[in-house]
Formats: C-alpha cells, structure tokens, sequence
C-alpha cells in the first residue's frame, strides 16, 4: 500500500511500511491508546423517510456531512423519537446517528437525507452526532465518526478531501457548508468538538 504525499508542490506516492505516523494531536493520540476501537454498524431503517436518488454521478454522493444534534442530555433514540415525529412539520432527517457506543443508520444512504439545506442534501450521505460528557466518550464517539466516514467513503470509491470553497471536497461539517456553499446557517459540530476536545 502507498500513502500519498505532497512536497514542494510535486506529489509522490510513499510505501506506507516506511512511514512513521507521529500522533501530535491529544485526541488521535488517546485513540490510539485504545487501539482506535469502534463499533458495528446496524440498521433500524426508517419508511416513512422518502428515498429521492443523490444529484451526483450516477445517482451517489459525492462525499459526507458531519453533523452534531444542538441538544444537550439527549440520546440517540431521544433524536430519533424527534426527527420522526416532526419530519412531515420540519422535513429533516439525517442517515445515520453516532455516539461512543452506537452506529445507528435510520435511512438507507443509497438516497439522499434531508439535514443541511438545499445546496448539500442531494449530493451527500449525513450523520448526527449526539453529544457525550466524558474524554473517553468523545473520543470512541469520533472513532466510531472516523469509521463511519472512511466505510462510506470506500463504499462509493471516493477519495478522503477536505471540503472547499469551490465545492469539491468528498468530507464536509455542517459549518462547512453553511459557509462554503450556503443554503443553511448552522455551525456545527465546531462548537460541539472544541468544547468537548
């Protein structure tokens, strides 16, 4: 396997057994110390949720968003409860909900979800994550985020991108697309993350 990299403007592809991966930041490095665990994911699909197909190539998406829920002491099945019993009121749902403990897809994610405004919901697959109150929490709650999103990824053959200013990008924040694309004013999961980091 090779990881790519960029140097000086030239990119290069580097055999991954030579690399030595150093962990600066504090919340991938206590990852590690768990041997980054993570969860299976399980389906409790949703019907009443409609299956319009994505705007992107071939009916896919073309990346993720990464939600959090806004609510404070609240679970995924209190989100849940939520989102169904006000989806034909709001009209907003997301595919998938993730905690420390829990990947839980509520939508098929071979159609779109309906979480972040006009310019984003028929290009991306979406998730919510609820907020959780300890270190060790957080950080499986990412973990779990971190598989997710690189499963999906695979799943539809893209390419792991930060999302940009253009609009390319296969990994988006809801912020991100508040602020890049428009169409939706929410800034999550910024706050959520820096407070709990």
């Amino acid at each position: 396997l090779f990881a790519k990299d960029t140097y000086q403007g030239n990119s290069y592809l580097v055999e991954s057994k030579s690399l030595d991966i150093e962990l600066t930041n504090p919340v991938n490095a206590y990852l590690q110390s768990l041997d980054f665990p993570k969860v299976q994911i399980k389906n409790k699909l949703i019907k009443t949720f409609p299956k319009r197909p994505y705007f992107g190539s071939q009916g896919k998406p073309k990346g993720i968003i990464i939600h959090d829920t806004g609510t404070e002491q609240s679970s995924i099945a209190d989100e849940i409860y939520y989102m169904v019993k006000n989806y034909k009121k709001e009209g907003i749902f997301v595919h998938t909900f993730i905690d420390d403990q829990e990947i839980l897809n509520i939508a098929d994610n071979h159609f779109m979800a309906q979480g972040a405004g006009p310019k984003a919901n028929h290009y991306f697959v979406q998730f919510e994550m609820p907020h959780v109150y300890s270190q060790e929490a957080f950080a499986k709650q990412l973990a779990n985020a971190a598989y997710y999103t690189a499963k999906t990824l695979k799943e539809n053959n893209l390419p792991l991108t930060l999302g940009q200013e253009n609009g390319e990008g296969t990994l988006w924040t809801h912020e991100m697309i508040s602020l890049y694309l428009g169409g939706t004013d929410h800034i999550d999961p910024t706050d959520y993350w820096s407070q709990s980091a």
